[in-house]
């Protein structure tokens, strides 16, 4: 059913996408130290942030949402 292969493709999604944002955001913290790379650091950190927001909550329900796949009823 297409209401599984959501939830699952998000989940096996999780993982990979935690760990290249985590790191990239944890490469970028000693440079909010520095006065010429700090705002650099700030817009990245934040960007990433959000990005992996976007990607791992907002994109399913607005696939959802566009294919109109609703829970099926137990």
């Amino acid at each position: 059913p297409l209401y599984n292969a959501v939830i699952h493709a998000t989940l096996s999604r999780v993982r990979p996408v935690m760990l290249a944002s985590f790191t990239t955001i944890v490469g970028m913290v000693p440079l909010i130290n520095d006065p010429m790379y700090a705002s650099l650091a700030v817009v990245v950190i934040g960007g990433l942030f959000v990005g992996t927001v976007v990607t791992l909550m907002l994109l399913p329900l607005f696939y959802s949402i566009l294919f109109r796949i609703k829970k099926p009823s137990e």
